[in-house]
């Protein structure tokens, strides 16, 4: 599990405001790989690559 990334890892991998990232990991969550252990979502290093992409249209 160590190459998972925590949400505030991932919001801090693009230049957008936390709370759009935020919302764009909400609304676009079906294109984003995540792992869920108990409570807490772990997403995959690909995550940022799709972030990076939404923050691009």
């Amino acid at each position: 599990m160590s190459d998972l990334l925590r949400e505030k890892n991932v919001t801090e991998a693009v230049t957008a405001a936390k709370n759009t990232v935020y919302e764009w990991l909400q609304e676009f969550s079906a294109f984003f790989p995540k792992v869920k252990n108990s409570q807490k979502v772990y997403y995959k290093p690909q995550a940022v690559k799709v972030l990076l992409a939404v923050e691009q249209m």
